[in-house]
Formats: structure tokens, sequence, C-alpha cells
């Protein structure tokens, strides 16, 4: 089965109307784990498990691309309370590569996560 991966230059956080992609992304997991069958409250739990394992690795795969000079910028946008879409824009900037290692981190994770990893 094909999944989507989301690539970082969609918001992590859609805004009005917009999908999420890394919510695509889970709910694709999910489907390919087979456990839709699961209560709908077991199945809600893994998706916001999921979300939280995939918005961690999104936010390690933006910092690990970022020099120390340009980390140190971003930690102070973080403490200047920007938001999770400035954030986003800001990385976009500083890594070139972003979507290739998004998509790198995505593929290991979902191999991972079902099972098929080497």
């Amino acid at each position: 089965m094909d999944t989507a991966t989301p690539q970082p230059t969609e918001s992590a956080q859609p805004t009005d109307g917009e999908t999420n992609p890394l919510e695509v992304f889970a709910e694709n997991l999910l489907v390919e784990r087979g456990v839709l069958e699961l209560d709908s409250e077991v199945v809600e739990g893994m998706k916001a498990e999921l979300m939280e394992r995939l918005e961690l690795l999104s936010t390690q795969a933006m910092l690990n691309g970022l020099s120390d000079e340009d980390l140190a910028a971003f930690e102070k946008l973080v403490d200047a309370g920007a938001t999770p879409a400035e954030l986003q824009v800001f990385a976009q900037a500083k890594v070139p590569d972003m979507a290739q290692r998004m998509s790198e981190a995505l593929h290991r994770f979902r191999l991972t996560y079902l099972g098929t990893a080497a």
C-alpha cells in the first residue's frame, strides 16, 4: 500500500481547511497496521500517541539540519513565542534539504513502526 509522506514544506500545524500531513501519515500507518477494527477509543489513543512521536521526529529532523548559529537563532524565536508555522518557515529557509531529511526520517519511522526494518 502506498502511503502519503508529508513534506516539510507543509506546515505541521494546519490552518483552517487544511489537512495535517503528519495526521494523514499516522492514519495510513494505523490502516497498514490493521488496527482500525479495534475499539474507537483505543484507535484514537494510538493515533494520539503516534502523532506525538511523529511531531517529535519532525522537530528532531528540523533541528538536526540547523547550524549552531541557526540553532541559537531558532531558540530565540521559540523564546519570543514564535508560532509553529513561523518556526517551520525559519527551518525551511535555513535547511535546504529539509524535504529530503523529513522524507528519510518518516520512511525509517514507517519501517520501524510496521516492523519491516532490516
